[in-house]
Parts: structure tokens; C-alpha cells; sequence
């Protein structure tokens, strides 16, 4: 289990309805920037004006892709296990049911929550870090010094840029060895084989995680 599951209280379980919960988000958020809007137009000018309306229209937009984002990833979970299982360590399906049994503020906080007990799971296996670069150990590193919150605020762009790719590198390089042991006989945990895996993780870090 994540290293903060202790700091975390159980309650009992919610079932948010996800597409009410989407739009009663969306609404606040666009009456928040009705408001912004109101205390400054009147200084504005027609330059000042488009600018607002651009930045505010990309700001909703990604805002949205943010929360739909988030909804996607909580509501296919088990979607995400059954594809990945062979790779996982065996407590993130148990890191998922533990958040469903969570109350959050909201599916993104859910998302983020997940996500960030999921990449410290992930990582406490140390072989999953030998696949990583040197600048990407890094920056492991350093997130993994952040408080509980702030592993969450940054849980979704480290899922996305080191988590998933790393995943995908791990995926490969097992395919691989499959393929090597099924055409050269198993021979177990042999010399030979740790080579071939230190070879294959080596070119996986060059061609997939741009590793020099």
C-alpha cells in the first residue's frame, strides 16, 4: 500500500452520480468567472477585452478536459487493472477500493488521490525505477519529498509523463523476455537472462523514455 493510506480515514462508501456531479462543477465554475468578469470589464480595453475572452475560453476548456479526465480515469478502474495487472504490484487493485470507500471533495480530487498512491506503489518496486533515466529518477525523487497534498496536486501530470510511460517501457520489456524465453527454452533467473533483461531495459530507456 501507498505510504500515505495512513494518512487517510475511512468512511463509509459514496456513490456520487458522475454526470451530476460534472455539470454542478461546470456551473460553478462558470459563474465564478461571470463574477471575475463583472469587477473588471468596465477598465477594460477592446485589446484587454479579446485577451480575457481567450485565456477564459482556454481556461474553461481546460478545465473541462481536467474533470473528464479525472471522471474517465475513477470510473475504469477495473478497465485499468484487468490491462495491466501482469505489471502492477497486487495492492493498487486494493489502492482502488480503498478510494472507492473515500468521500472526496470531488472526482478530481479522487483522480489525484488514486493516481498518487498509484505511482508510489508502482515505484516502491525498485527494478520499476532502473527503467527510469537519471533526469527522471530526479524527478521521482523530488516528488516523492512532497507532502500528502502535494504528491496529490502534482499526482496527474507525474502519472501521465512518468508514470504511464514507464508502464508502457515495463510492458515491452516483459513482452520481450516472453519472447526470448519461449524461443530459447526457460532457464530460470540464469546469467544469461539477466543480461538479456539489463539489454533490453537499456534499449527500452533509449528508444521509448529518450534516455542518451
Amino acid at each position: 500500500m501507498a505510504d500515505d493510506s495512513n494518512e487517510t480515514s475511512t468512511t463509509t462508501e459514496t456513490k456520487a452520480d458522475p454526470a451530476a456531479e460534472l455539470a454542478s462543477l461546470k456551473a460553478e465554475l462558470e459563474q465564478l468567472r461571470k463574477e471575475k468578469q463583472e469587477l473588471i470589464k468596465k477598465d477594460l480595453t477592446l485589446n484587454d477585452k479579446v485577451k480575457l475572452e481567450q485565456e477564459d475560453r482556454q481556461k474553461k476548456e481546460s478545465d473541462s478536459k481536467v474533470l473528464e479526465s479525472a471522471l474517465t480515469f475513477n470510473l475504469t478502474s477495473a478497465e485499468f487493472l484487468k490491462l495491466n495487472e501482469s505489471v502492477l504490484p497486487k495492492e493498487i487493485g486494493e489502492i482502488f477500493q480503498a478510494a472507492d470507500k473515500e468521500k472526496y471533495d470531488s472526482a478530481i480530487h479522487k483522480s489525484n488521490a488514486t493516481k498518487a498512491a498509484i505511482i508510489q506503489s508502482f515505484f516502491s518496486q525498485q527494478s520499476n525505477v532502473d527503467l527510469l533515466t537519471g533526469s527522471q529518477k530526479s524527478i521521482l525523487e523530488d516528488y516523492l519529498k512532497l507532502t500528502k497534498n502535494g504528491k496529490e496536486d502534482k499526482a496527474r501530470e507525474m502519472f501521465d509523463n512518468l508514470f504511464e510511460p514507464t508502464l508502457n517501457t515495463l510492458k515491452r520489456v516483459k513482452k520481450a523476455e516472453e519472447l526470448y524465453r519461449s524461443k530459447n527454452g526457460y532457464r530460470g533467473d540464469s546469467k544469461g537472462d539477466s543480461q538479456y533483461r539489463e539489454k533490453l531495459m537499456s534499449l527500452s530507456r533509449k528508444h521509448f523514455l529518450g534516455e542518451k
